[in-house]
């Protein structure tokens, strides 16, 4: 009961310090995604058995739902590619060794670029086309920024989830 409040509290958090603070540090119009940032942090956190998938795609649905309700015109595409990030997030965090702190940076970096991607092809779906180019571009150094913001945000959980 302590972890879900805790979850959903962090979740809340996040979406307002990205909607009201992250416009201040965006560069270039690259803002980092602090809300994916800790689903993949509290996945890989949390993701060390089987059930790691179900609570990372839970995790990504929820709060991908709540980013679409408050701030998307499109509701649905955070949902989904946040879904489906939490999901492969953990099921990768069941295989990969978590002792080397250098693994969950990389896995969000890579999470970022598949979030993105699924993004990009959620969009083409429902027939709304953007050059593939600049987005790769935006894509990758949102993935950059997100990076290096993890470092912080997954210490913060992980001292955070040793706590409780």
């Amino acid at each position: 009961m302590k972890r879900g409040a805790l979850t959903g509290g962090i979740i809340l958090l996040s979406l307002v310090i990205q909607s009201a603070f992250f416009r201040f540090i965006e560069i270039r119009g690259i803002k980092p995604d602090l809300l994916l940032i800790v689903i993949i942090s509290f996945t890989l956190i949390r993701g060390e058995s089987k059930s790691g998938a179900v609570r990372g795609s839970i995790l990504g649905i929820s709060a991908g739902f709540i980013q679409d309700l408050l701030y998307s015109d499109i509701l649905g595409l955070n949902a989904l590619s946040k879904f489906l990030t939490g999901l492969l997030v953990g099921y990768s965090s069941q295989n990969v060794f978590k002792g080397n702190i250098i693994i969950p940076f990389i896995i969000t970096f890579l999470a970022t670029v598949f979030n993105g991607f699924i993004y990009y092809i959620a969009l083409i779906v429902i027939s709304i086309y953007i050059p593939f180019k600049p987005l790769a571009l935006q894509v990758f150094y949102e993935a950059v920024y997100n990076t290096v913001l993890s470092v912080f945000v997954y210490i913060g959980l992980k001292k955070l989830e040793e706590l409780v």
